[in-house]
Protein backbone atom coordinates (compact mmCIF):
# COMPACT_ATOMS: atom_id res chain seq x y z
CA UNK A 1 0.00 0.00 0.00
CA UNK A 2 1.16 3.81 -1.08
CA UNK A 3 -0.61 5.81 0.94
CA UNK A 4 1.12 8.50 3.42
CA UNK A 5 -0.32 7.06 6.45
CA UNK A 6 1.66 3.50 5.14
CA UNK A 7 4.72 5.09 4.10
CA UNK A 8 5.55 7.24 7.15
CA UNK A 9 4.20 4.00 9.19
CA UNK A 10 7.18 2.10 6.85
CA UNK A 11 9.53 4.94 7.63
CA UNK A 12 9.03 5.12 11.46
CA UNK A 13 9.61 1.50 11.45
CA UNK A 14 13.12 1.50 9.67
CA UNK A 15 14.14 4.85 11.93
CA UNK A 16 13.17 2.81 15.30
CA UNK A 17 12.99 -0.76 15.42
CA UNK A 18 14.91 -1.95 12.05
CA UNK A 19 17.43 -4.35 14.08
CA UNK A 20 14.31 -6.20 15.25
CA UNK A 21 13.14 -6.42 11.72
CA UNK A 22 16.48 -7.46 10.78
CA UNK A 23 17.82 -9.99 13.94
CA UNK A 24 13.48 -11.71 13.05
CA UNK A 25 14.07 -12.39 9.35
CA UNK A 26 17.59 -13.52 9.96
CA UNK A 27 16.99 -17.62 9.57
CA UNK A 28 14.77 -16.80 6.96
CA UNK A 29 17.27 -14.77 4.77
CA UNK A 30 19.95 -17.28 5.49
CA UNK A 31 18.05 -20.24 3.73
CA UNK A 32 17.24 -17.70 0.82
CA UNK A 33 20.44 -16.45 0.13
CA UNK A 34 21.99 -20.10 0.51
CA UNK A 35 19.79 -21.13 -1.96
CA UNK A 36 21.05 -21.53 -5.58
CA UNK A 37 20.42 -18.83 -7.82
CA UNK A 38 18.33 -21.00 -10.53
CA UNK A 39 16.44 -22.24 -6.86
CA UNK A 40 15.42 -18.59 -5.99
CA UNK A 41 12.01 -17.29 -6.14
CA UNK A 42 10.67 -15.46 -9.13
CA UNK A 43 10.97 -11.79 -7.99
CA UNK A 44 13.33 -12.45 -4.85
CA UNK A 45 14.77 -9.15 -5.15
CA UNK A 46 12.30 -7.38 -5.41
CA UNK A 47 10.89 -8.81 -2.86
CA UNK A 48 12.74 -9.18 -0.42
CA UNK A 49 14.14 -5.06 -0.86
CA UNK A 50 10.21 -3.56 -1.04
CA UNK A 51 7.36 -2.88 0.88
CA UNK A 52 5.15 -3.57 -1.99
CA UNK A 53 4.76 -6.99 -2.63
CA UNK A 54 1.44 -7.64 -5.07
CA UNK A 55 -0.69 -10.21 -4.28
CA UNK A 56 1.10 -12.92 -6.28
CA UNK A 57 4.45 -12.27 -5.40
CA UNK A 58 3.63 -12.42 -1.52
CA UNK A 59 1.95 -16.21 -1.87
CA UNK A 60 5.27 -17.15 -3.83
CA UNK A 61 7.32 -15.97 -1.09
CA UNK A 62 5.43 -17.50 1.50
CA UNK A 63 5.55 -20.97 -0.07
CA UNK A 64 9.05 -20.66 -0.42
CA UNK A 65 9.76 -19.43 3.15
CA UNK A 66 7.01 -22.39 4.41
CA UNK A 67 9.49 -25.40 2.52
CA UNK A 68 12.51 -23.93 4.68
CA UNK A 69 13.91 -25.75 7.55
CA UNK A 70 14.88 -22.61 9.76
CA UNK A 71 14.72 -21.73 13.43
CA UNK A 72 11.21 -21.02 14.56
CA UNK A 73 9.77 -20.95 11.34
CA UNK A 74 6.26 -20.63 12.31
CA UNK A 75 6.39 -18.13 14.47
CA UNK A 76 5.79 -14.83 12.48
CA UNK A 77 3.49 -14.78 9.64
CA UNK A 78 4.43 -13.97 6.33
CA UNK A 79 2.73 -10.34 6.36
CA UNK A 80 5.55 -9.78 9.43
CA UNK A 81 8.34 -11.16 7.23
CA UNK A 82 6.68 -8.91 4.28
CA UNK A 83 7.36 -5.62 6.91
CA UNK A 84 10.75 -7.54 7.83
CA UNK A 85 12.95 -8.56 4.75
CA UNK A 86 13.30 -4.93 3.41
CA UNK A 87 15.03 -3.81 6.72
CA UNK A 88 18.79 -4.72 6.91
CA UNK A 89 20.53 -2.89 9.60
CA UNK A 90 23.02 -3.28 12.28
CA UNK A 91 21.79 -5.56 15.47
CA UNK A 92 24.17 -4.46 18.16
CA UNK A 93 23.39 -6.24 21.75
CA UNK A 94 20.78 -3.98 23.97
CA UNK A 95 20.64 -3.58 27.07
CA UNK A 96 16.84 -5.52 28.75
CA UNK A 97 15.77 -1.16 29.40
CA UNK A 98 15.99 -0.24 25.83
CA UNK A 99 14.52 -3.32 24.75
CA UNK A 100 11.29 -2.59 27.33
CA UNK A 101 11.76 0.91 26.65
CA UNK A 102 10.83 -0.30 22.85
CA UNK A 103 8.70 -2.74 23.75
CA UNK A 104 6.41 -0.25 25.91
CA UNK A 105 6.50 2.35 22.98
CA UNK A 106 4.90 -0.63 20.41
CA UNK A 107 2.67 -1.42 23.06
CA UNK A 108 0.97 1.87 23.42
CA UNK A 109 1.57 2.19 19.11
CA UNK A 110 -0.92 -0.94 19.22
CA UNK A 111 -3.23 0.84 21.57
CA UNK A 112 -3.33 4.32 20.16
CA UNK A 113 -1.69 4.43 16.47
CA UNK A 114 -0.10 7.69 16.19
CA UNK A 115 3.52 7.33 14.32
CA UNK A 116 2.75 3.92 12.62
CA UNK A 117 -0.24 1.79 11.74
CA UNK A 118 -1.33 -0.81 13.78
CA UNK A 119 -0.31 -3.56 11.98
CA UNK A 120 3.18 -2.56 11.70
CA UNK A 121 3.18 -1.82 15.68
CA UNK A 122 1.88 -5.54 15.88
CA UNK A 123 4.41 -7.04 13.56
CA UNK A 124 7.41 -5.07 15.84
CA UNK A 125 5.84 -6.49 18.95
CA UNK A 126 6.49 -9.79 17.71
CA UNK A 127 9.68 -8.90 16.33
CA UNK A 128 11.12 -7.46 20.23
CA UNK A 129 9.90 -10.54 21.74
CA UNK A 130 11.33 -12.77 19.76
CA UNK A 131 14.44 -10.95 19.88
CA UNK A 132 13.84 -11.27 23.47
CA UNK A 133 13.77 -15.05 23.45
CA UNK A 134 16.56 -15.66 20.73
CA UNK A 135 19.02 -12.88 20.55
CA UNK A 136 21.27 -13.90 23.32
CA UNK A 137 21.63 -17.41 22.66
CA UNK A 138 21.37 -17.58 18.97
CA UNK A 139 22.60 -14.33 17.45
CA UNK A 140 26.53 -15.23 16.74
CA UNK A 141 25.68 -18.46 15.33
CA UNK A 142 22.96 -17.02 13.02
CA UNK A 143 25.62 -14.12 12.27
CA UNK A 144 28.25 -17.23 11.36
CA UNK A 145 25.75 -18.89 8.96
CA UNK A 146 24.66 -15.26 7.37
CA UNK A 147 28.67 -14.34 6.74
CA UNK A 148 29.03 -17.91 5.39
CA UNK A 149 25.82 -17.57 3.01
CA UNK A 150 27.16 -14.14 2.04
CA UNK A 151 30.68 -15.38 0.75
CA UNK A 152 32.13 -13.44 3.70
CA UNK A 153 35.19 -15.17 5.91
CA UNK A 154 36.45 -12.95 8.10
CA UNK A 155 37.86 -12.89 11.42
CA UNK A 156 34.72 -13.63 13.18
CA UNK A 157 33.84 -16.23 10.79
CA UNK A 158 36.18 -18.42 9.00
CA UNK A 159 36.42 -20.49 5.89
CA UNK A 160 36.00 -24.37 7.66
CA UNK A 161 38.13 -25.39 4.69
CA UNK A 162 41.17 -23.04 5.94
CA UNK A 163 40.71 -23.87 9.99
CA UNK A 164 44.15 -25.72 11.21
CA UNK A 165 42.86 -27.38 14.19
CA UNK A 166 46.89 -28.04 15.30
CA UNK A 167 46.56 -32.28 14.15
CA UNK A 168 49.11 -33.43 11.72
CA UNK A 169 48.62 -36.82 9.83
CA UNK A 170 52.99 -37.36 10.62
Amino acid sequence: MNDPGTLMSLHYCKKRFMCYATFAHLPVYISIIAMDLDDRPYNFHYACTSHHWSDHCKAEMESYIRKFDFDDRNFFPIDDYQLFLPMCGPTPPLSDEQIEQDRQELLAEVANPRFMVKHHAESMLRAVEYWKLRYNTTYQDWKNKFDRAMGYYGPTTPDPADIDEGYSSD
